[in-house]
C-alpha cells in the first residue's frame, strides 16, 4: 500500500470457479467453466480515479469448454489467463487474453448492470489450426446459448471440428446458438476455397446452415452444410458448371450447365465421398477427346469439338476427394451425339490423370443397347485410356472393342477403382 499520497495497491489471490463468479454477479453460459482454480489479483487505487484491476491465472484446476466448436481444456491442463479492467458500478473489462492448448484469443468484454455479460469481443482467435479470425460472442438471455459471429480471417473445413449430427445438442449436450461467418477465405479441399464467404448456421442441433461465396475468387456458388456423424456434409449448387470446374482447377473444357454436388465426410481430414450431376453442359475444344474421336474416325464429331462443341444432356459422377487424389469411381456423359463413361484417378496437385472409359458415337441410336452396359455406354463403343498430364495426356484407343457388344466389353479394361470403406 501507499504508492503515493492518497494512492495505493492491493494484491492477493482469488478463487476462480462458476460459484465464485456468480457471487460477483458474472453469469457465464452453462458448461463454459468447471472445477476451481486460483488467480493472482492486483488492484491499483489511484487518487481521484477509478480502481484498476489486473488478474492473471495459470488456469490449473479450471476446466473450460466451448461445445459449439468442440474445444475444451481439462482442469489439470495449464494455460494462461490475463484480464484488465477499470472498476465501477459496471466494470469496464478492456483487456482479456486466454491461451490454452488449441486456443489463443484476445479482446474485451461488454458488461451490463449486475454485472452481467453482454458480449465478448475477440479481435483475433486462433483455434485448432482451422480458425483464424475475429469472433464476437453475444449473450441471448438467461438459459439461452450465445450467438457467435465470426468476421474476417479464415476457416479451414478440412480441419474444422464443428461436430456431427449431435454436436451441440442431443443427449447430454448444450444446444448451439446461431452462428454467422463472414470470411475472407473458407477452405473446402486442398485445391478449392471460397473467398468472400458467408455462412449462416441455425441455432440448435444438429448443425445446419447455408453458405455462399466465390470459388477460388471466381464464380459464385451457394449451398448447404449439414452435420453428420463423421463431420460436415456439403451440398453445393451453381448456375454455370463449366465456370465452377475451371475455377476449381478440375476441368477447363466444359461450359455452361446447372451443377449440383454433394460431399459427405469420411471422418478423415480433408477426405469426402462425393456425387456430381450437371445438366446441359457443352464440351469444347478438348484436345484429348478430339484425338480420341480422330482415332476412331467419327465423322463430324471432331468438327463439333472445334466449333460449337458437343452438347450433353447430363453428366454424372461418383468420386472420392482426398488431400492428394481424386478417385473417380464412375462417371458418364450422355447426349445425342456422344456417350462417354470414365473411371480412374487424378492428382489435383500435379495435375496428372490415369483414366479409362468407353466412347459411344451416335448415342441417340446406340443407346438402345445401354441396358446391357454401364451408364454412358451404348451397345457399341470404343474402349480408351487417358494417361499423363491433364493438359496433354497420352490417348489410347482400341478400335476392335467396337466389335464387342457392351455386355462383353469388360474384357478390354481393368476394374474400376474400388470404393473405400472409410
Amino acid at each position: 500500500l501507499g504508492q503515493g499520497a492518497g494512492s495505493g495497491r492491493v494484491e492477493g489471490q482469488v478463487d476462480l470457479s462458476t460459484p465464485a463468479l456468480e457471487r460477483l454477479g458474472v453469469d457465464l453460459p452453462d458448461g463454459l467453466v468447471s472445477g476451481a482454480g486460483r488467480g493472482q489479483i492486483k488492484v491499483d487505487l489511484p487518487r481521484g480515479g477509478a480502481p484498476r484491476l489486473t488478474l492473471t491465472s495459470d488456469l490449473k484446476g479450471l476446466g473450460l469448454s466451448i461445445p459449439a466448436v468442440n474445444w475444451s481444456k481439462p482442469a489439470a491442463t495449464p494455460g494462461s489467463l490475463s484480464i484488465g479492467a477499470t472498476l465501477g458500478d459496471v466494470p469496464n473489462v478492456d483487456r482479456i487474453s486466454l491461451v490454452a492448448p488449441g486456443l489463443d484469443a484476445s479482446g474485451h468484454l461488454d458488461l451490463a448492470a449486475g454485472p452481467r455479460l453482454e458480449a465478448l469481443h475477440l479481435d483475433r482467435v486462433v483455434l485448432g489450426g482451422w480458425l483464424d479470425a475475429g469472433v464476437e460472442i453475444t449473450a441471448q438471455g438467461a438459459g439461452q446459448p450465445p450467438a457467435i459471429a465470426v468476421s474476417g480471417g479464415s476457416v479451414d473445413l478440412r480441419r474444422a471440428d464443428l461436430g456431427g449430427a449431435d454436436s451441440g445438442g442431443g443427449s447430454g449436450g448444450t444446444e448451439r446458438g446461431p452462428v454467422t461467418l463472414r470470411l475472407d477465405r473458407l477452405t473446402v479441399t486442398d485445391t478449392v476455397a471460397l473467398t468472400g464467404a458467408a455462412v449462416d448456421l441455425a441455432a440448435g442441433s444438429p448443425l445446419r446452415g447455408t453458405f455462399r461465396g466465390q470459388v477460388n475468387g471466381g464464380t459464385a456458388v451457394s449451398g448447404r452444410l449439414d452435420g453428420e456423424a463423421a463431420g460436415v456434409a456439403i451440398r453445393l449448387e451453381a448456375d454455370d458448371a463449366g465456370a465452377i470446374l475451371r475455377d476449381a482447377g478440375l476441368v477447363r473444357r466444359v461450359s455452361g450447365g446447372r451443377l449440383g454436388v454433394v460431399l459427405r465426410p469420411t471422418g478423415q481430414d480433408g477426405t469426402y465421398e462425393g456425387s456430381l450431376r450437371v445438366r446441359g453442359p457443352v464440351l469444347r475444344d478438348a484436345p484429348a477427346i478430339a484425338e480420341l474421336l480422330s482415332a476412331i474416325s467419327v465423322v463430324g464429331l471432331v468438327e463439333q469439338l472445334g466449333g460449337q462443341g458437343i452438347p450433353f444432356d447430363e453428366v454424372s459422377a461418383e468420386f472420392r476427394i482426398s488431400p492428394r487424389q481424386i478417385t473417380l469411381y464412375r462417371s458418364s456423359a450422355t447426349g445425342n451425339s456422344l456417350g462417354l463413361s470414365m473411371d480412374g484417378v487424378y492428382d489435383p496437385v500435379s495435375k496428372v490423370m490415369d483414366m479409362q472409359g468407353v466412347v459411344s458415337p451416335l448415342y441417340i441410336l446406340n443407346r438402345v443397347g445401354s441396358i446391357f452396359t454401364r451408364r454412358g455406354e451404348g451397345l457399341f463403343g470404343v474402349n480408351f485410356t487417358l494417361k499423363g498430364p491433364v493438359a496433354n495426356p497420352s490417348v489410347g484407343a482400341n478400335p476392335l472393342s467396337i466389335l464387342t457388344p457392351g455386355m462383353f466389353r469388360e474384357i478390354f479394361r481393368r476394374a474400376p477403382p474400388p470404393r473405400q470403406t472409410q
